[in-house]
């Protein structure tokens, strides 16, 4: 239990300072305020194979996303379709993992990798992707909600609803 305080401190403060980061990119993918959570600008659904559970074990997982693109400099404004896809060591309580980032964007085509750090249902994913002849740099904050066929329970889960905010830069 002392350990899992422990990282839990510490992914808090390695978190905190990557959000200060990210809030000065140029395109924010951010919920408008008092926005209810089917509004958020990042949306989509999740899987993962095993079934994620109170166990740590390795997983296959892909998120569709879907993300709008709405405060900026104009460059990066516009509708995303992400799907993330890759494998993690993860459990209902933390996990990090890995993964390939494709889909489409106002740019066109897109390509890449990120990684993730997960505490509970809280992912926070970094990586960057290539689109329009120049690669960009992403930043997704989400929150997994299991589909009701689980009985809305915060673990196990193998089908989720996935929620959050973003944020897209040039590189």
């Amino acid at each position: 239990m002392k350990r899992l305080r422990v990282l839990l401190v510490v992914l808090t403060v390695v978190m905190g300072g990557l959000v200060s980061r990210a809030n000065a990119a140029i395109c924010a993918a951010a919920c408008e305020p008092g926005a209810p959570p089917d509004q958020a600008a990042v949306q989509g659904f999740g899987g993962w194979d095993p079934a994620v559970t109170v166990m740590l074990a390795n997983h296959e997982w892909y998120m569709l996303l879907d993300a709008e693109c709405r405060q900026g400099s104009g460059a990066e404004v516009g509708a995303y379709e992400f799907v993330l896809e890759g494998t993690s060591n993860e459990s209902c309580e933390v996990g990090s993992g890995s993964g390939t980032i494709e889909g489409d964007g106002p740019h066109g085509d897109i390509s890449g990798n990120l990684t993730f750090y997960k505490v509970a249902i809280h992912y926070y994913m970094t990586g960057t992707f290539w689109s329009g002849g120049h690669q960009h740099k992403l930043n997704l904050w989400v929150d997994v909600i299991p589909d009701s066929g689980q009985d809305q329970e915060a673990c196990p889960y193998e089908d989720a609803d996935v929620f959050g905010h973003g944020a897209i830069d040039n590189v």
